[in-house]
């Protein structure tokens, strides 16, 4: 199926299914059925592709349209408090939003990878930056994989790396 293909569905019941379409509920585990180890145990820019190329070729048969922001990633960076301490964060996200008629549900399947703020590297800022479509996925790859914090903490060895899956 096309990426002009995959921006429409779903968007009636006649509409054909994807390749990889799957339930919102199913989402950890069809992007655990990638992998040959745990997504936590691999560094940021093995899990991150496979996260976007999860995101380019499979779609949530429950979730709104992607043309209409039902279905699109995340990308955030910067210093988070987790208690006792301050922590770097890269993380990408994949959100999908569904719909029922009346209220809509808002997932989100998070990667995060928590590092040791360095001393050869002082981060002023934070940010993110959005993935709207598979379309802009290739642009969107080449601006997280050459942001200057991903670029230095991703050779670090991180404190902490959590796959989360929510309801927000």
């Amino acid at each position: 199926m096309d990426h002009y293909a995959n921006l429409m569905w779903p968007f009636s019941k006649k509409s054909p299914k994807p390749k990889n379409a799957f339930r919102v509920s199913e989402a950890p585990m069809k992007l655990r059925g990638r992998l040959r180890a745990d997504i936590e145990s691999l560094p940021p820019f093995d899990s991150f592709n496979l996260l976007m190329d999860f995101y380019n070729d499979s779609r949530a048969i429950d979730a709104m349209a992607v043309k209409d922001d039902g279905d699109m990633l995340l990308f955030q960076w910067g210093l988070v408090d987790r208690g006792n301490d301050k922590n770097f964060e890269i993380s990408l996200t994949r959100q999908l939003i569904v719909t029922d008629g009346e209220d809509d549900d808002i997932w989100q399947l998070q990667l995060s990878y928590f590092y040791i703020p360095h001393e050869e590297y002082h981060p002023t800022s934070s940010g993110d930056k959005w993935c709207p479509d598979p379309i802009g996925l290739p642009s969107f790859r080449d601006f997280v994989f050459n942001t200057p914090s991903f670029a230095f903490f991703s050779r670090q060895s991180a404190k902490l790396v959590e796959l989360h899956w929510e309801q927000v």
